[in-house]
């Protein structure tokens, strides 16, 4: 391979894809931070269990309360440094009441509260 080509191509990756994984790793950002700031607060365990993982599902329910969302959301992005292009980021919440909470359950938040995060997430990753 010439050495123009390996120019050409280191720089692709760093502009082309390197712009596409900072994008992306800023859309899973603000998906969770969405998620966990539009979740009902009572004891903080429904934040605190919103998950963030690249290429599996974590289907844990032990993590600890966080009322402020700040750790879980600290810790989601931590998760995010290592995404590559070609990886999946996962965002999930296993508690088994975390439906009836997006269906109204919950006085402190209106039903659909997953749906309204979602979307602007949608409307802040076109802006980027």
């Amino acid at each position: 391979m010439s050495n123009f080509r390996k120019q050409l191509d280191k720089a692709y990756d760093k502009k082309v894809v390197g712009g596409l994984e900072d994008k992306t790793r800023s859309t899973a950002l603000i998906a969770v931070t969405e998620l966990v700031n539009n979740t009902p607060v009572d004891t903080g365990r429904a934040r605190g269990n919103w998950n963030l993982d690249i290429n599996a599902v974590n289907e844990s329910i032990d993590s600890p309360e966080d009322e402020s969302g700040f750790v879980t959301i600290t810790k989601a992005e931590a998760s995010l440094t290592g995404l590559k292009i070609d990886d999946t980021a996962y965002i999930s919440n296993h508690l088994p009441y975390i439906e009836r909470l997006n269906d109204g359950h919950s006085q402190q938040s209106p039903a659909g509260f997953v749906e309204a995060a979602l979307q602007v997430t949608n409307r802040k990753a076109r802006e980027l």
